[in-house]
């Protein structure tokens, strides 16, 4: 693949290159027909990525069957990171490979299911057979095995609910009742108490079954799981420090939970728990959380926790409707959880500060994230692009996608920018029931056309209605003026016209968080890199940075060209802001996302007469 050479940026910054004549939105009409080109879009490629990571062997460790039952046959003297977590990797592949199509995967999931199924103990349970349960003894090794014996519990459910072998479901039920027994030693508040801060191996190991219990109740009729899952989430404490994917874990299950007894304690339970968690300091500028809960917490996100997030706020607004919870969902998916993928199709762990995020090592969690971010992708392609829970079909979220049902042929292709104006683009094959565009919250404006022609429309509790019936073989190109916010450190979104003098916050450009890296602009990241932007000199540009990107396509044009004045030295320069999530593509680098803006000035009249930029550079940027 290649990457990112400066010199692309400066072609792309050379003077009135790429600029777009800015246009009045009533006046655009993009060109449709044949210059559409219909390719499967970041969401399928991203899906694709991570999938070949896991079937084929490019990178280390391959996903063979001995390798991914490392941590239920295991090997003392040969073994596996985290092989004590018995059943989390194990329970996670076959979990995604269930729903996936995995008919080209080197390894046999039937046969691997098969094969782990062996590996149960008399007991139920999963790993060690030495470690007793008792109030006594029980430690950090216990809530190792509990964790990855739930994880390895929601993936035999998930491969019984597709290929219903009954030989699975009766291993799930005897994992489910070995929990059970488990609980009534794990649960008394002695241990709950010893367990206080131990993270990753606290409480969260015991609590995170609720997500299998509900699934066995759902799939058995037998209604002791859900009541045992009810007892069990209670134990879960406020967030303090500890690890944030056992806890949004937990909180899926108290909604599974809901969806299956509609106790309405449960649904407040999960609702007072998020919106707590959205003003709190655990929520991150990138629009999801950290790794760990609490103040002094370990800088550094987590894919598993950020899937979590993006299932657990897209779930939210199934249940409820409340459009807050959508759009939530859709900042983390497009900003936190792309950002979090890597150029291997790994999800993992970045080192994040304040004002962004530092290089640092590849952390590909080969063991859990990398499996937990494509489930969580799974679920967005299946679940949250086309809504069907009312009596129209609804487009909820903006992502390139073909769906087809008895009831609606549709694709949809995010097709071009111009000037500020995003446009997607929507084929109809087969429709009978009235189709509906939702309103995002990151658009101040919207133009629609029906076949070439623009279309009169309404917007009524958020969504896009037109007045004209839409048919079979029509095609359909709404356009959204993109909002300019700053996300400042108060949680406050300021429109970019409202700002005065000096800010120093997040920009976000319709649903795409900006930032600037050094692979893009070493001389901007560069110490020191307290620069002022000056937000007067903002200019939507077209880009071609990501054509370096090898049979990468589909990547968006949502670029901003800005002016700044360095921090170190006398000097007026430009940079492009760039969606943060390409850095997948480009290898994570060194990433400045809280950026001072200045509305003072476009940034022209602060030249010296005498800048101590480089001469030459300058004149080799002026051709």
């Amino acid at each position: 693949m290649n990457y990112l050479l400066k010199s692309n940026l400066k072609k792309l910054l050379k003077k009135g290159s790429f600029v777009f004549t800015l246009l009045v939105i009533n006046n655009i009409a993009p060109t449709l027909g044949q210059t559409t080109a219909y390719s499967s879009g970041e969401l399928a490629y991203r899906m694709d990525m991570a999938y070949r990571r896991l079937t084929d062997s490019v990178y280390n460790p391959a996903f063979t069957e001995k390798f991914i039952l490392a941590d239920v046959n295991i090997d003392p003297d040969n073994a596996r990171r985290f092989y004590n977590f018995s059943g989390d990797l194990s329970g996670r592949y076959i979990e995604v490979m269930s729903l996936m199509d995995a008919s080209d995967a080197k390894v046999n999931l039937h046969q691997l299911v098969k094969n782990a199924i062996k590996c149960q103990k008399a007991d139920g349970r999963f790993g060690s057979a030495q470690l007793v349960f008792s109030k006594e003894e029980i430690g950090k090794q216990h809530m190792a095995l509990l964790w990855g014996n739930g994880r390895l519990l929601v993936g035999l459910l998930a491969y019984y609910n597709r290929y219903h072998d009954k030989e699975v479901l009766a291993s799930a039920v005897k994992l489910g009742d070995f929990f059970i027994k488990a609980y009534s030693v794990c649960g008394t508040p002695e241990i709950v108490k010893r367990l206080d801060g131990f993270g990753a191996n606290g409480i969260i190991c015991v609590t995170q079954f609720v997500e299998g219990l509900v699934t066995l109740s759902q799939l058995t009729g037998d209604h002791k799981y859900a009541k045992q899952a009810a007892i069990t989430y209670k134990l879960l404490p406020d967030r303090g420090k500890q690890h944030s994917h056992g806890y949004l874990t937990t909180l899926r299950g108290v909604l599974m939970l809901y969806d299956f007894d509609k106790n309405a304690a449960d649904l407040a339970y999960v609702k007072n728990a998020y919106d707590n968690l959205i003003l709190s300091g655990d929520y991150t500028k990138f629009g999801s959380v950290r790794e760990y809960f609490g103040k002094d917490a370990i800088e550094r996100d987590e894919g598993c926790s950020t899937a979590d997030f993006v299932r657990l706020s897209f779930d939210l607004y199934k249940t409820t409707g409340d459009s807050r919870y959508l759009e939530k969902g859709e900042l983390a998916l497009f900003n936190a959880l792309f950002f979090n993928q890597y150029y291997t199709g790994d999800f993992g762990h970045h080192i994040i500060t304040s004002d962004g995020s530092d290089p640092h090592y590849l952390h590909a969690a080969w063991w859990c994230c990398t499996m937990h971010g494509l489930r969580a992708l799974y679920d967005v392609r299946g679940n949250y692009i086309i809504n069907t829970r009312s009596p129209q079909f609804k487009v909820d979220l903006y992502i390139d996608h073909a769906y087809k049902t008895r009831d609606l042929d549709i694709s949809i292709k995010r097709f071009k920018n111009i000037g500020d104006t995003l446009f997607y683009h929507f084929k109809i094959q087969h429709i009978n029931k009235q189709l509906l565009f939702r309103m995002p919250a990151w658009a101040s404006n919207v133009v629609c056309y029906i076949n070439n022609k623009k279309e009169t429309h309404s917007i009524v509790n958020g969504y896009i209605s037109f007045q004209k019936e839409i048919k079979a073989k029509d095609e359909i190109s709404i356009g959204f003026l993109l909002k300019k916010t700053i996300t400042v450190a108060s949680g406050e979104h300021i429109p970019l016209a409202e700002i005065k003098g000096t800010v120093k916050g997040v920009l976000q450009y319709g649903p795409y968080i900006l930032g600037v890296d050094d692979k893009a602009d070493p001389d901007f990241t560069a110490e020191p890199n307290n620069n002022i932007l000056y937000l007067k000199s903002v200019t939507p540009i077209k880009n071609d940075m990501h054509h370096n990107f090898e049979n990468i396509s589909f990547l968006t044009d949502t670029y901003l060209n800005i002016n700044y004045q360095h921090g170190g030295y006398p000097s007026l320069s430009q940079t492009v802001l760039r969606p943060i999530s390409e850095m997948t593509f480009d290898r994570h680098g060194y990433l400045l996302l809280n950026i001072s803006y200045s509305s003072d000035k476009n940034g022209t009249d602060i030249q010296r007469k005498e800048s101590m930029q480089n001469p030459w550079r300058q004149k080799l940027k002026s051709q």
